[in-house]
């Protein structure tokens, strides 16, 4: 599925992921909005994905989201939070995204 942005609100797009070591780090994630096809193709929305290290989306995130599926299949829906924070020395990437410096759950 391709991702797509919406074109009334300024988000990250496809030029800020090419050809570097950034990935694009689902908040809601893929795989467990996977019941019906909108549910699926409203993950892939710029606006669901933020830039993340590869290291980080391809391990400990993607851990993290497995491990809430997990919990949900025990104890039912789970209300997640996540924030994503900027300090003053963040990255900003030649086409003007920018990069968090940290993501966390609640």
């Amino acid at each position: 599925m391709q991702f797509y942005t919406v074109d009334s609100i300024h988000t990250s797009d496809y030029d800020d992921y090419y050809s570097n070591r950034w990935d694009r780090g689902h908040m809601a994630p893929a795989g467990s909005f996977n019941d019906s096809y909108e549910n699926l193709y409203a993950t892939f929305s710029y606006l669901n994905v933020a830039l993340q290290y590869d290291d980080l989306n391809r391990g400990a995130w993607v851990d993290l989201e497995e491990q809430v599926r997990l919990w949900a299949d025990l104890y039912g829906d789970i209300d997640i939070e996540i924030y994503l924070e900027f300090d003053n020395n963040h990255i900003v990437l030649d086409t003007g995204a920018h990069v968090p410096t940290a993501f966390s759950n609640m």
